[in-house]
C-alpha cells in the first residue's frame, strides 16, 4: 500500500472493527486466565491448596481455547482463509 491508496469510510469501519473485536477477544481470553492461573494458582504446580482436577480444568481450557481464538480470529474474523486460497490458485496457473 502506497502513500496515494484511498479507504472509503466503510472500509476503514470494518478494518476497525475487525482491529477491536479481535484485540478484546485475546485481552479476555487473557484476563481470564492470568485469573485462574495466577490469581487463583491454577496454574502452578507447586501450591498445596489446590486440588489436581483444578490444574486439569486449567490447562485443559488452554488447550481448547486457544487453537478455537486462532480460528474465530483468522477464519471468522479476518477471513484469511480466502486470501490463502486465492493465492494457492494464482500459484498454480
Amino acid at each position: 500500500m502506497g502513500r496515494n491508496d484511498q479507504w472509503s469510510e466503510k472500509e476503514l469501519k470494518e478494518a476497525f472493527f475487525k482491529m477491536v473485536y479481535t484485540l478484546g477477544l485475546w485481552i479476555s481470553f487473557m484476563m481470564v486466565t492470568i485469573f485462574l492461573g495466577v490469581g487463583k494458582d491454577w496454574g502452578f504446580f507447586d501450591s498445596t491448596h489446590v486440588h489436581a482436577w483444578q490444574h486439569i480444568l486449567f490447562f485443559a481450557w488452554l488447550v481448547i481455547i486457544i487453537p478455537i481464538l486462532l480460528w474465530v480470529t483468522i477464519i471468522k474474523i479476518w477471513k484469511l482463509d480466502a486470501l490463502f486460497k486465492s493465492s494457492f490458485k494464482k500459484g498454480k496457473k
